[in-house]
């Protein structure tokens, strides 16, 4: 049974105190119905009245959001643990969509738009890195394409916001639930901070490989 994680960060933005602790998580729109369009506009940040909940299977996702986000000093905020059994009665009820699978399906008909499809882009690979982490690489969005000598020279990459979106969901490890997470199902609530990023070690490296000598 996978385990999912939400960062909500200090003070809350998207939900009161009594939504967090006695009703469990419910959407800015609730009664709302699934929809790929709705879908990639929440993933996006489009939308104040989504019916989506955004989860994440990384519990580094999840504390980045809440701690990111957070406008007080020293930042920090809470990285919620969320179980969802989807055997069981109550945990069926909980409606789960996958972003990457969702958006895959909605654009796999749609037709080419000047010669690309909305989940491919004409830029450089570096595209994916500006879309990824916008804050240190967004300046490869603004970086002139290479062009064969007879098109028209400086335009920038061109992609859509279902390539966008398809991004940033994989990006974050993003599952989505439509309306409602009821408390019974969220089983951790740890409060995180800045600081934690500093007490952590450092990667490990690994040695160099010997050098070959040739036979």
């Amino acid at each position: 049974m996978p385990l999912f994680y939400r960062g909500d960060p200090e003070p809350s933005r998207y939900f009161n105190t009594n939504a967090k602790t006695s009703g469990g998580f419910a959407a800015h729109l609730t009664g709302g119905k699934h929809s790929p369009l709705q879908l990639v506009e929440h993933i996006l940040g489009k939308t104040p009245t989504s019916p989506y909940i955004s989860l994440s299977l990384s519990y580094s996702v999840a504390y980045h959001y809440a701690v990111s986000f957070s406008p007080i000093k020293p930042k920090r905020g809470y990285v919620y643990t969320v179980e969802i059994d989807l055997s069981t009665l109550k945990g069926a009820r909980v409606r789960l969509y996958d972003p990457v699978i969702e958006i895959a399906k909605h654009v796999a008909g749609e037709p080419a738009l000047k010669g690309y499809r909305p989940y491919q882009h004409d830029g450089a690979q570096n595209v994916l890195l500006g879309l990824a982490d916008s804050a240190t690489y967004g300046h490869y969005l603004l970086t002139f394409n290479l062009e064969p000598r007879s098109a028209a020279p400086y335009r920038l990459p061109q992609y859509s916001k279902c390539f966008q979106a398809f991004v940033h969901a994989m990006r974050d490890a993003e599952i989505l639930a439509l309306d409602l997470i009821p408390e019974e199902f969220i089983v951790g609530r740890e409060l995180v901070d800045e600081g934690k990023l500093t007490t952590l070690p450092p990667p490990f490296i690994a040695p160099p490989a010997p050098p070959v000598v040739p036979p």
